[in-house]
């Protein structure tokens, strides 16, 4: 799954992402773009999803499993 938008840099290099609180496998090789592999879910569930770097968390944004 493909995240953009801005402010994706830690200068400590932790950038987590989480979907339900599940801590996921994630690259940013840009400052607005990140990749993060999504856990298996059963379809029909919608979980938040939320980064977090050094500077704090962002706001959740729900991702619906198909």
């Amino acid at each position: 799954m493909a995240i953009t938008g801005t402010g994706f840099f830690s200068a400590d290099g932790q950038i987590v992402v989480t979907f339900g609180g599940v801590v996921t496998a994630t690259r940013c090789p840009v400052e607005q773009r990140c990749f993060a592999i999504a856990p298996s879910l059963p379809a029909g569930k919608s979980v938040p999803v939320v980064i977090r770097t050094e500077s704090g968390a962002s706001r959740p944004v729900v991702f619906s499993y198909r």
